[in-house]
C-alpha cells in the first residue's frame, strides 16, 4: 500500500493507493481489509440503537443517520471498487442511498422482522445470510415443525462479525463485518448498478427503481463519495458527455444488468440450521 500525493490549486489531497481505487487517507484504515476490521463507534458517529415499528414487532437495530457513517460506508465502497472502474465509483452515492434506507449507516443494524444483518442488510425469509455465505450462529437459523425458518436468536448491539472477541457466539455472524457485506453486494448488484436481483430485490430499491426517500439522503450521499474518493461533484452528477447523469439525480437503482438473487436449497441446507434436526429432515434436506 502506497501513499500518494495529488498537487494542484496550491493545495494538496492525500490518498491511499492500494489494490483497488484510491481512498481518502482519513477513511478509517481497515476499509481496504476485510480481516482488519473491529468496531469502533467513532467510525460511524454514534452507536446503532434499538427500535420497535410495532409493539408487536421483533426487537430492530437501526444506526442513528450520522454523517460520520455516510463517510465510512462510502469509504469502504470507494476502497473495495476494482482499480480505476469508475463504473463501481459512480455507484457510490446510489449504494449510500440504499444503505441509508437499510441500515441508516450503521454496521449492527437487524431489520424489524429480524432477519437481515448489517449495512446492507443480508439475509431474508427464504434467503437467511447463512445461505449466502456469512457465517456465525447468529447468521443461522432453526428449522421448524412446518417446515419453515426462523433465525436465531443474537445480534443486536452485542454483535460482532468474528468469534473470540469475548462476544457470546449467539452474536456473532460476519455479515455484521460491513467490509465484507459490501464486497457481497458487489456481486449481487453489479457493483451497485441494480439493486432488484430476481427473486431478493433490497427493500430500499422501489419497484419503479428508484431509492427509497432519496431526497433524504442524497446530498450527504454524494458529500461522503466525493470526500471517499476525491472525485469531484460532476463525476458522479454528470455522465461521460457531461450530461446529467439521471442515474444519480433521479436515485435509479435498478439499472444494467440483474443477476439471481434465489438462494438455492442446497445452500440453505448445507449452509444454515443443526445438521441433525429432524426439522431439517422435514425440510427437506435429506431429499
Amino acid at each position: 500500500m502506497a501513499i500518494m500525493y495529488l498537487m494542484g490549486c496550491g493545495f494538496f489531497s492525500l490518498f491511499v493507493s492500494g489494490q483497488g481505487a484510491d481512498y481518502n487517507k482519513d477513511c478509517p484504515s481497515w476499509v481496504a481489509d476485510a480481516d482488519s476490521y473491529v468496531y469502533e463507534t467513532s467510525d460511524w458517529g454514534e452507536d446503532a440503537k434499538e427500535s420497535y415499528a410495532n409493539p408487536d414487532d421483533k426487537l430492530m437495530i437501526i444506526g442513528q443517520s450520522n454523517y460520520t457513517g455516510a463517510k465510512t460506508t462510502a469509504c469502504i465502497w470507494v476502497a473495495q471498487c476494482p482499480e480505476n472502474d469508475d463504473h463501481c465509483l459512480k455507484n457510490c452515492p446510489i449504494a449510500l442511498g440504499i444503505a441509508y434506507e437499510e441500515s441508516k449507516w450503521h454496521p449492527k443494524a437487524q431489520s424489524y422482522d429480524g432477519i437481515g444483518r448489517g449495512l446492507y442488510q443480508w439475509g431474508g425469509p427464504e434467503s437467511p445470510s447463512c445461505a449466502r455465505g456469512f457465517e456465525g450462529e447468529a447468521c443461522n437459523v432453526e428449522y421448524q415443525e412446518d417446515g419453515t425458518l426462523e433465525y436465531l436468536p443474537g445480534g443486536g448491539l452485542n454483535a460482532s462479525w468474528k468469534k473470540n472477541t469475548g462476544v457470546e457466539s449467539k452474536n456473532v455472524c460476519s455479515a455484521y463485518n460491513p467490509v465484507l457485506n459490501t464486497k457481497k453486494t458487489f456481486g449481487k448488484t453489479n457493483y451497485g448498478s441494480h439493486w432488484r436481483p430476481t427473486g431478493a430485490a433490497w427493500w430500499s430499491c422501489d419497484s419503479d427503481g428508484k431509492i427509497k426517500d432519496w431526497a433524504k439522503s442524497k446530498s450527504d450521499a454524494l458529500d461522503a463519495c466525493v470526500h471517499a474518493s476525491g472525485k469531484d461533484e460532476d463525476f458522479f452528477k454528470k455522465n461521460e458527455d457531461g450530461e446529467e447523469n439521471t442515474i444519480f439525480t433521479q436515485g435509479k437503482c435498478a439499472e444494467g444488468n440483474v443477476t439471481s438473487g434465489y438462494a438455492w436449497k442446497s445452500k440453505l441446507c448445507d449452509q444454515c440450521g443443526d445438521k441433525g434436526s429432524e426439522w431439517k429432515t422435514k425440510y427437506g434436506c435429506d431429499e
